[in-house]
């Protein structure tokens, strides 16, 4: 046999890991589809640091540039109200400002649960913000030092998991706030800032902690019909409902927006 291949029970855990994540972006594509929302692709900059305390004498970093690309869902609360979960992968990390210069180079899934607040009305230009939680799950990463007098350039692999010797966890939790602007029915451009809770260090000493942070600014692109309530939504949304108390003549000449918002929507 010219290849051998060998998956150690840490990979298989690995494996499992990301089908999981498969699922959930399924999952909350179903969610999109079923709950009358839209399902999204976005992609854009991403620029990412780490905090480490205490800081180090000597030792300095900042934020790197990376790229984030993930599906979101728009799932329609109210009529202002959307509920906004997704799935996206990131680069994060940091860039080293001292001597030696270098970079933590961290690949990250991450899970944000945002409420969006939208004015205007549905399929109509819009601007939005929102607050929610994030799930991160870290991947995989290395540090690499560039050459410096006479050492050589180093890249180490970072171990991630939840042993002492890890360098870092493989969960971590945090906030974001994002606000941007949607244009009809579905490109959009939005601004965020995470900011991590968690000490990414595995059984941390008192005091002493890795904290990740980031921003960025992304495009995206809605796919699914904008105005779609289901007949859950409320009556008269339905194919073949009319008004109580309007003839189905009367109701079925009224545009689909204004029917729309004399229900509140």
């Amino acid at each position: 046999m010219d290849t051998i291949v060998f998956i150690s029970l840490h990979g298989a855990n690995k494996l499992i890991q990301m089908k999981n994540t498969g699922l959930t972006l399924l999952f909350i594509a179903v969610m999109a589809t079923t709950a009358s929302g839209q399902v999204g692709f976005e992609l854009g900059l991403n620029m990412a640091n780490l905090a480490f305390k205490p800081s180090s004498p000597g030792f300095t970093t900042t934020y790197k540039p990376g790229f984030a690309i993930g599906i979101p869902a728009d799932i329609a609360l109210g009529r202002h109200i959307y509920f906004e979960p997704g799935v996206f992968y990131e680069m994060t990390g940091c860039k080293i400002t001292s001597t030696p210069t270098g970079k933590y180079n961290i690949t990250t899934i991450t899970v944000p649960l945002n409420f969006q607040y939208k004015t205007g009305e549905k399929c109509g230009n819009r601007f939005f913000i929102g607050i929610g939680p994030y799930i991160g799950y870290n991947v995989g990463g290395n540090i690499t030092y560039d050459s410096y007098d006479n050492f050589p350039a180093v890249t180490k692999t970072l171990k991630i998991g939840t042993d002492k010797t890890d360098a870092l966890t493989e969960i971590e939790y945090g906030a974001g706030l994002n606000f941007g602007y949607l244009f009809k029915k579905r490109l959009y451009a939005r601004a965020h800032y995470q900011m991590g809770l968690s000490n990414l260090i595995p059984d941390a000493p008192s005091n002493t902690s890795i904290k990740s942070s980031a921003f960025g600014i992304t495009v995206g692109f809605l796919f699914g019909r904008c105005n779609s309530y289901g007949r859950a939504a409320g009556f008269g949304t339905g194919a073949g409902d009319h008004w109580r108390g309007m003839s189905k003549s009367k109701y079925s000449r009224k545009p689909r927006y204004m029917r729309n918002r004399a229900q509140g929507y």
